[in-house]
């Protein structure tokens, strides 16, 4: 369980008119037992092992604190200290009197607060919307409150750092990803991301409502989402780029190209990755466009319990070995092929899969599995 030290028993509390009101007393007309200040990071230091998966709806199971407006309005011109709890506020924050464990004394910019901070701390985000980057490398808790959105090219960069809660993070140049890690263990969590990546030595755990498109260049991954959906500036939902390596789990309900391809992998990869999806397509969104679901050239890549499907195109293009199929179904348009490729190539079938129209003539599937071909509702 994480979490931060017991605060001590007794402490002194400075009010806007001075007036010496106890601690005691302003806990108990807080209507929420669960806004008591030994708990404002109870929401945030759940153990993972409590976690209710993220493309299960688990986050919104993750804070009581969604509601932040008894508390701030209860506190207004409060000083508390709050151990090791460091404040940022967009609104009523400021740099120059920021002080590091004090409620009342919040920061202005994340920047700012990081720097004061040290290895260890934890730092709460109210809601607003704030400019960043580089505030990883620093051995931090962040905890971001719904309403907190970030922008910025690289806001969180490398680790060893976690980041919990309801946070918004969208890059500054869409061609650029907002979260870019390349070495060290990180923890993260979050509403939403705008453009991930994952090379060099990372190890990362993703835990996001939604995804919009994430790159696997490199390093080892767990994500979890609910939604993962494409980009044009930065690329598709998933993407495993030329010569493109690590071990990669990801779990979504929906991974969705929008006109694109949901999960294209280049060549020259050596990487290993397992998706799972309820529902893959390259066009839920009926643009008419002729993408496949999935485009595969290099690396090893397993695909699981999904319903693949595209419009106007074959929905599995193969260039190269390395595609596992278990427990799937595909499903194209009239005219199209299931599974397809220019050359011949082998598909290992792990388990019992089925598709509505028959595979390309260089498609060989092998493996304990069958593919068998059944006239499916489209």
């Amino acid at each position: 369980m994480w979490g931060i030290g017991r605060r001590p028993k007794a402490r002194s509390i400075k009010t806007a008119n001075g007036s010496g009101l106890s601690e005691g007393d302003l806990l108990s007309r807080n209507p929420s037992p669960k806004l008591d200040i030994d708990n404002l990071d109870a929401a945030a230091a759940l153990d993972p092992a409590d976690k209710v998966p993220i493309s299960q709806g688990g986050l919104e199971k993750v804070t009581n604190l969604q509601d932040l407006s008894t508390l701030f309005n209860l506190m207004a011109g409060t000083t508390i200290a709050t151990n090791r709890i460091t404040w940022v506020d967009d609104v009523n924050g400021n740099d120059g009197t920021g002080t590091p464990g004090v409620f009342g004394q919040a920061f202005k910019t994340l920047g700012a607060a990081r720097t004061a901070t040290s290895v260890g701390d934890f730092i709460y985000v109210l809601p607003g919307n704030y400019a960043a980057t580089g505030l990883g490398n620093k051995q931090l808790t962040w905890y971001f409150f719904t309403g907190a959105t970030v922008t910025g090219d690289g806001i969180f960069d490398d680790g060893p750092y976690t980041v919990r809660g309801h946070g918004i993070f969208v890059p500054s140049n869409n061609a650029n990803a907002s979260i870019d890690i390349t070495a060290e263990e990180v923890y993260f969590q979050a509403k939403e991301i705008r453009n991930f990546e994952i090379s060099g030595s990372a190890l990362v755990f993703l835990e996001c409502q939604t995804l919009n498109c994430s790159r696997f260049s490199g390093g080892s991954s767990f994500i979890d989402s609910q939604f993962i959906y494409s980009n044009s500036g930065f690329g598709g939902p998933i993407a495993f780029p030329n010569n493109a390596g690590g071990k990669h789990y990801i779990r979504a309900n929906v991974i969705d190209g929008s006109g694109g391809t949901s999960i294209v992998s280049g060549t020259g990869g050596t990487y290993l990755a397992t998706i799972d999806a309820l529902v893959l397509s390259g066009d839920l969104a009926g643009s008419n466009i002729a993408f496949s679901s999935i485009t595969h050239a290099s690396g090893t890549l397993t695909v699981r319990n999904a319903r693949i499907e595209s419009l106007d195109n074959d929905a599995i293009t193969v260039n190269g070995d390395g595609l596992r199929l278990q427990n799937i179904t595909v499903v194209a348009d009239a005219g199209f092929n299931s599974i397809n490729s220019a050359a011949p190539q082998d598909v290992l079938i792990l388990t019992d899969c089925v598709q509505n129209l028959a595979e390309g003539a260089d498609i060989t599937f092998i493996g304990p599995g069958t593919m068998s071909t059944e006239p499916l509702l489209t």
